[in-house]
């Protein structure tokens, strides 16, 4: 079965997750890349002489490779580690950045000025044990 011929036979289903991790995919690797090219200055430069992007095009290629031999838990497989390929190197450039600022260094938002109070955190965890179980549960 081909692609084409998958994506007739489960294309009501699958469509839109596929057509959200092919954009996401692209999306990811158009900000790795500009940060590559325009954060130079805020990156370290052993992070910007490896080139990240290789692993997650092999494994998108690989996930080709796996439709085309009909093993489609293999091309799931492939395909998760294209995205965990293509964030991973983004956030490990950035660290401990989240957010970086434009118009100064010093103003980017860290993981350290964006912790929460345990309070918070206390609150949001009582929440979370409490609700997700019940929406798996609905």
């Amino acid at each position: 079965m081909n692609w084409s011929e998958y994506s007739r036979f489960v294309g009501d289903i699958f469509g839109v997750p596929l057509a959200i991790e092919a954009l996401m995919v692209f999306f990811l690797e158009s900000t790795f890349l500009g940060i590559w090219i325009f954060g130079g200055n805020l990156v370290p430069a052993l992070l910007l002489d490896v080139n990240p992007g290789f692993i997650p095009i092999a494994a998108i290629l690989l996930t080709d490779f796996f439709l085309q031999k009909r093993r489609e838990g293999w091309a799931f497989t492939t395909t998760a580690l294209a995205i965990a390929f293509s964030l991973v190197p983004m956030f490990l450039i950035i660290y401990p950045r989240l957010m970086i600022s434009s118009l100064n260094p010093a103003w980017s938002l860290t993981i350290f000025n964006a912790a929460s109070m345990p309070y918070t955190l206390k609150i949001m965890t009582i929440f979370a044990v409490t609700f997700v179980p019940l929406a798996l549960i609905y």
